[in-house]
């Protein structure tokens, strides 16, 4: 993040992401000269009005309501206009979307070029019994786990180049920038 950074953080859930873009983007630009009146913009999206609810509790707790904005959206529809954004964001959600390839297309809608792109999801793994058991598993929860060729050829088709990865067990943290 810069201090002038425009974040959309994508199914934010309960905000804890976006409440600590808030804080770090504050950090920023107390930090840097050019940032007088601070430029930075930063939004929360989600389906769910409950967690928006939440959020909204949390971030009059943490005094951040001046800071950010919540709007309730669905990211196979993003309402926001195009390339508004230099950063995204999208943690814990992805593998849970119906419609994965137009949620990225979106992502990469409201992104300008050169954009950054982090996506937080889940992969297969190792082992063969491993990959059956959370493929039978997909059918009644809806939860896609995907293999890294699978999330990195999905996000390339939308439109994003992988610049870095990080796989911890099963979560995997993609960062990419829009072509």
């Amino acid at each position: 993040l810069e201090a002038d950074s425009r974040l959309l953080d994508v199914a934010c859930g309960t905000g804890n992401f976006t409440r600590y873009f808030a804080q770090r983007l504050d950090a920023l630009a107390v930090h840097d000269d050019a940032a007088q009146g601070n430029s930075s913009l930063l939004v929360g999206v989600d389906l769910s009005w409950p967690m928006l609810e939440t959020a909204r509790k949390y971030i009059r707790r943490d005094q951040l309501e001046e800071r950010l904005f919540l709007v309730r959206g669905d990211a196979t529809r993003l309402p926001m206009r195009r390339g508004a954004f230099d950063r995204l964001h999208c943690a814990g959600a992805l593998h849970l979307m119906d419609d994965i390839d137009e949620a990225l297309r979106n992502f990469a809608c409201v992104l300008e070029p050169g954009g950054v792109c982090v996506i937080g999801t889940f992969v297969l793994g190792e082992g063969i019994l491993r990959k059956i058991a959370k493929r039978v598993a997909e059918i009644p929860s809806k939860f896609h786990w995907f293999s890294q060729k699978e999330l990195y050829q999905r996000m390339e088709r939308a439109g994003f180049e992988i610049i870095e990865e990080s796989v911890e067990g099963d979560a995997i943290t993609v960062k990419a920038r829009k072509c």
